[in-house]
C-alpha cells in the first residue's frame, strides 16, 4: 500500500484485516502522529517505510508483533523519541534505518535480539548517547553512526562488522573485538 507523500493524512484505518498486505509506504506523511495498534497484526507485512514523517512520536508498543517485517525505515522521523522495547521480537528485520531521527536519545536493548539485522543505520542521530553494551548481532555488517555527535563509547556489538562509518562521532576507541579486515570511515 502507497500513501506516499499523503501530507494531510494523520491516521490510518485499522490494518487488522489487511492480512496479505506486504508493504507499507508511508514516506513524507508529515502530518502523521502515530501508527495504528492494529500494524502489530498485519502478519505478512515485510517492509514499513515511514521516512520523513516528521511529526511520528512514537511507534506502538505492539510493533514487534509484525514478525515478518524485514525493513522498518524511520529515516527522518525526526520528532521519533524512542523505539519501543518490543521492536527485539520483531525478529526477521535484516535492516533499520534510523538516519536522522534527531530526537533519538537510545535504543532499546531488545535489539540484541534481532539476530538476523544485517544493516543499522543512524546516521545524524545528534541525541543519541548510547548504543545497548553487550549485544552481539552476529549478522550485522554495516553499522553507519556518521555524525552521532553525542556518541562516545562504541560497545560489544558485533564481531561480523565490515563497514563501520563513525564519522562525527565522539568515538575514541573501537572494541577489539572488531577485526581490522572491513572498510572504516
Amino acid at each position: 500500500m502507497d500513501l506516499c507523500y499523503s501530507k494531510n493524512l494523520r491516521e490510518l484505518p485499522d490494518l487488522s484485516t489487511a492480512k496479505k498486505l506486504k508493504a507499507l509506504l508511508l514516506i513524507e506523511c508529515s502530518s502523521l502522529v502515530k501508527l495504528t495498534s492494529s500494524i502489530g497484526n498485519v502478519v505478512n507485512l515485510e517492509t514499513l517505510h515511514l521516512g520523513a514523517c516528521t511529526n511520528l512520536v512514537e511507534l506502538p508498543s505492539n510493533i514487534g508483533n509484525a514478525t515478518n517485517l524485514l525493513w522498518l525505515n524511520l529515516s527522518g522521523c525526526s520528532s521519533l523519541v524512542k523505539l519501543p522495547y518490543s521492536i527485539g521480537n520483531a525478529i526477521n528485520i535484516q535492516m533499520l534505518h534510523l538516519d536522522m531521527c534527531t530526537c533519538l536519545v537510545e535504543l532499546p536493548s531488545s535489539i540484541g535480539n534481532l539476530h538476523k539485522l544485517t544493516e543499522l543505520t543512524l546516521r545524524g542521530c545528534s541525541k543519541l548517547e548510547v548504543l545497548p553494551t553487550k549485544i552481539n548481532l552476529k549478522s550485522l555488517d554495516e553499522l553507519h553512526l556518521t555524525d552521532c555527535l553525542l556518541l562516545k563509547s562504541f560497545p560489544e556489538i558485533s564481531t561480523n562488522i565490515k563497514h563501520l562509518f563513525l564519522n562525527g562521532t565522539a568515538i575514541e576507541e573501537v572494541p577489539l573485538s572488531i577485526k581490522p579486515c572491513g572498510k572504516y570511515n
